[in-house]
């Protein structure tokens, strides 16, 4: 039998592939060992750059990467607002200003001395975005007036086909294309605009006036009136043909067809500080500034049994008792086993914690390099010298054998014991 599982676990260490290793589901700034995360944003290479209150980091799904050398390390010590991605520029935002970076000569170029107060939008022709209540881009390095609008705007958002919409407090709203720098389109709102949510992949836009009312303008030339279940709505999106905001800190669903909101998450403790889309994708920020991937949070929130409780509210449940769990401890993973139980591996123990007892149990007093969990009760643990066998239903261990270096599970190998 040894013999067996040996050669098994050799043959795994070879065939093991992740393949959704491009595909990230949460950047956890506790489980990264970094700073609270501000923004992010995801390079055509697929590196997620990282905006946290204390520099700039790049992350490729599986390394993360921390410059001490120029120019990266001008912003060691600062508080990075925002970051943005245009083929090899980075455009980086701080309370000391506004810069330019060159990836392929590393060159670094102050812009401005003061920070900008609103987002970044990338779109096909380069950055655009408000400064001093202009349209502004990147020519040559420096900075360039993309349209002498005749009013001060107050904001600007992201619509289809490369375009952007604005407003300058008033009850008109403009589109701007980027690719001819010229105002293509207007409308009138029933009242004076307070937020513009337009739809990236139609010409489709959701305004929000004054008076708490929300309209859709879907080019028939007509506002058709959206009833919100809520007032008071932040950080609206637009979203493959949803609309999705927050309302004191709880996230919601709005189904256009059906005309009717949900919450995302019933009964959730956790709270969310924004929403963004970044490269086709959703994201919500959760009050410790960590980011989630919408379909990421789908896939969690499906319910374990016909229980109206799913299993993302177990999830953030977790996550705002993480914070005090882990000081002195590096976080690796969290994953999900079943019903109430969740593995959280550190890089000094493997912890089962209960969601119905909010507690975390230590399980074994090293690292795990590897969990599989099969079902009803049994958990599978490998450590760097040895593998576990784990019963929930008796928490006890049944049996450990001296293996060390197991890199992956196959189901081979599991048989095969």
């Amino acid at each position: 039998m040894r013999f067996i599982l040996k050669t098994c676990c050799f043959i795994s260490m070879f065939f093991f592939v992740n393949v959704n290793a491009s595909m990230v589901d949460e950047i956890n700034a506790n489980a990264l060992s970094i700073p609270a995360i501000n923004d992010f944003t995801q390079s055509p290479t697929n590196t997620f750059w990282l905006a946290t209150e204390k520099g700039l980091f790049s992350y490729d799904s599986t390394h993360l990467f921390s410059s001490h050398t120029p120019p990266f390390s001008a912003f060691a010590t600062l508080n990075v607002l925002q970051v943005a991605a245009y083929k090899s520029w980075l455009l980086v935002n701080t309370e000391q200003g506004l810069s330019l970076i060159d990836l392929i000569s590393n060159q670094l170029i102050q812009l401005t001395d003061s920070p900008l107060k609103q987002q970044i939008f990338t779109t096909d022709h380069g950055f655009y975005f408000l400064h001093l209540g202009q349209i502004y881009t990147i020519k040559n390095e420096k900075l360039h007036s993309a349209y002498a609008f005749s009013e001060q705007i107050v904001e600007l958002a992201a619509g289809f086909n490369n375009s952007l919409w604005l407003h300058s407090g008033g009850n008109a709203a403009s589109r701007f294309d980027t690719a001819s720098n010229a105002i293509i389109s207007r409308l009138s709102a029933p009242a004076d605009i307070t937020q513009l949510s337009p739809s990236q992949t139609s010409t489709a836009l959701v305004i929000s006036t004054s008076n708490e009312q929300h309209y859709l303008f879907n080019n028939t030339h007509s506002l058709e009136t959206i009833k919100l279940n809520h007032t008071n709505v932040q950080h609206l999106n637009f979203f493959q043909d949803h609309l999705y905001y927050l309302h004191n800190n709880q996230a919601y669903k709005y189904d256009l067809t059906t005309k009717s909101s949900k919450p995302l998450f019933y009964n959730s403790p956790a709270h969310f500080l924004s929403i963004k889309q970044n490269n086709e994708q959703l994201w919500l920020q959760t009050n410790t500034k960590n980011w989630v991937r919408l379909y990421a949070m789908q896939i969690i929130a499906t319910p374990i049994t016909e229980s109206p409780a799913p299993r993302i509210q177990q999830y953030f449940k977790m996550l705002a008792q993480i914070d005090n769990f882990s000081k002195g401890k590096k976080v690796l993973s969290i994953y999900y086993l079943h019903e109430d139980k969740w593995a959280i591996t550190t890089s000094n123990g493997l912890y089962l914690y209960s969601a119905r007892t909010q507690a975390f149990d230590l399980l074994l007093p090293e690292q795990a390099n590897v969990l599989h969990f099969t079902a009803p009760t049994t958990l599978w643990i490998a450590s760097k010298k040895q593998l576990i066998n784990y019963d929930f239903a008796t928490q006890q261990h049944n049996f450990s054998l001296p293996v060390s270096n197991i890199n992956a599970f196959t189901p081979s190998l599991i048989h095969s014991i």
